[in-house]
């Protein structure tokens, strides 16, 4: 029976190639190093400048006409330092924009919070329930019909007027986003408090205040009064 045998071999480089790899790992140290600090540099100056391949490259040129050592590189090998470099600096400014965004938001977070517990805090001393509602699509949705505005039907911050393409309401746009959220505050609350003179309070004097709520434009007051809107 015929037995196959492997063997493995290590190749060490003699004296002059080794000598060879260790000054080319030198010489592409430096030049990772100079390209850093040019491209730090020219960050301090303009800070709000991108540093891009295109800018990498004439940093690279500018290093090549100083010093034609860098030359004896191989050119893949230079490409490879301006994309590490790159890769570098894009993760840098990547992180950077996360942390500014976590930041503001656990500011606002923290704003929101503490908004919201005074104003709960607030309410109970005065025997009023605070109740916590998602606003999502609350300015699209037509606050008779029901009907949300697809992504062709946005509105704009210059449109002030909510005009429904199903039922044809037209209202001012606050209020008809305040009646979204208020229907939605006491969606849960219908069926037990449906009757008596006493059923759901708190709405009812939120109504009165939306009726005396004057809109921008008389047109939308006298197409649709607040009264017949309102439900």
């Amino acid at each position: 029976m015929e037995t196959t045998r492997a063997y493995k071999f290590r190749i060490y480089p003699d004296i002059n190639r080794q000598t060879a790899i260790e000054d080319s790992i030198s010489t592409s140290q430096r030049l990772y190093n100079m390209l850093l600090e040019k491209t730090i540099e020219a960050h301090k100056s303009n800070p709000s400048s991108k540093i891009s391949q295109r800018t990498i490259n004439q940093f690279l040129n500018e290093i090549i006409k100083e010093d034609k050592t860098y030359l004896q590189l191989y050119a893949n090998v230079r490409v490879d330092i301006r994309n590490r470099l790159l890769k570098t600096y894009r993760n840098f400014f990547r992180r950077c924009q996360q942390k500014k965004y976590r930041l503001a938001q656990s500011i606002q977070n923290a704003s929101l919070n503490r908004s919201i517990n005074m104003l709960s805090y607030k309410a109970e001393s005065a025997g009023i329930e605070v109740i916590k509602v998602d606003a999502g699509d609350t300015t699209l949705e037509c606050s008779n019909c029901h009907y949300i505005k697809n992504w062709g039907e946005r509105l704009n911050l210059e449109d002030r007027i909510y005009h429904c393409n199903r039922c044809g309401m037209q209202l001012d746009m606050d209020i008809n986003a305040s009646i979204n959220i208020l229907n939605r505050a006491t969606l849960e609350r219908r069926g037990s408090h449906a009757h008596g003179e006493d059923a759901r309070p708190q709405r009812k004097a939120v109504l009165v205040e939306l009726r005396t709520y004057p809109a921008n434009t008389g047109e939308a007051n006298e197409l649709y009064p607040l009264e017949d809107v309102i439900r």
